[in-house]
């Protein structure tokens, strides 16, 4: 059995972030767009800085990667913020990529691509916290993209793009329609729960269908350990169920494993938030 260990730590408090703007990280990404690999304890991360729908803005924003406590820290202080495509809703994700990411084509080392039928778990740990401002729609969600060429250069139809929003508020929900309830259990801050994640789907309206399974108690900040396979299996049922594009879900590749922030809105015209990661654990049961 192979365990992939990534630990990663962020900020979440104010006084903390804008400490940072004097605290340059060992790797600091300031420009949208920009994106850098980091070797953390042998394994090696893509940090993104993902504002894939943002026009213009002012204010700042960094993502950066300190090597001495293996921490990256992400801050966002935006002010008048103009959108790409305002339908699209979220103004971007930025992240941290561990695996192959079909939109950039950049692959750290490791397991991933694989094929979902040759998963035999696939499980994840995650200390994380986050703070953002009142007003800011905003998640905490976990996605892959699972395509059916290994190492896909593009996302087209058949392909699926799968969320895991551990948290949400109010002001922001997945696309599409939420079409069922499902049940997992998965640790939180060492205890065994039982949780309800909301089945959400969206197909046949992009290039590619969605599928994003939300926590109905959302969790802000703690410890949690998933085993993500009852998700994909639950996936394979709906995409058998429902009238969408994709054939042979176990044929398909589950290309990498994001973790970041969805932010923003038709109606955002500012961002305040920052977020912390101290723990990203994957095993892929091989």
């Amino acid at each position: 059995m192979k365990t992939k260990l990534i630990t990663v730590g962020l900020v979440i408090f104010a006084f903390l972030i804008f400490g940072c703007l004097g605290n340059k990280g060992d790797v600091a990404l300031t420009e949208p767009g920009s994106n850098r690999k980091i070797n953390y304890n042998g394994i090696e991360l893509i940090m993104e800085f993902n504002f894939w729908n943002i026009k213009e803005f002012n204010g700042s924003a960094e993502l950066a990667y300190y090597r001495s406590n293996n921490t990256i820290m992400f801050y966002a202080n935006l002010s008048g913020v103009v959108m790409k495509e305002p339908h699209r809703y979220v103004q971007g994700y930025p992240e941290v990529i561990y695996g192959y990411k079909p939109w950039t084509g950049h692959k750290t080392q490791g397991d991933l691509p694989i094929k979902i039928k040759e998963l035999e778990s696939f499980e994840v740990t995650l200390n994380y916290s986050l703070w953002h401002e009142r007003d800011l729609p905003i998640n905490l969600a976990m996605e892959t993209w699972i395509t059916a060429e290994e190492k896909a250069k593009e996302i087209k139809e058949g392909d699926v793009e799968l969320m895991v929003w551990l948290y949400s508020n109010s002001l922001i929900r997945p696309a599409g329609s939420k079409i069922d309830i499902t049940k997992t259990k998965i640790v939180v801050n060492s205890t065994l729960r039982e949780v309800e994640w909301e089945v959400w789907l969206y197909c046949n309206a992009l290039p590619w269908d969605l599928i994003t399974f939300r926590l109905k108690e959302p969790i802000k900040s703690g410890e949690i350990r998933l085993d993500v396979t009852p998700l994909l299996s639950t996936a394979k049922e709906v995409f058998e169920e429902n009238l969408c594009r994709v054939e042979k879900f176990d044929e398909l590749y589950l290309e990498d494993w994001e973790v970041g922030t969805e932010f923003g809105g038709p109606h955002s015209r500012s961002a305040n938030f920052g977020w912390q990661i101290s723990k990203f654990e994957i095993n892929d049961g091989r």
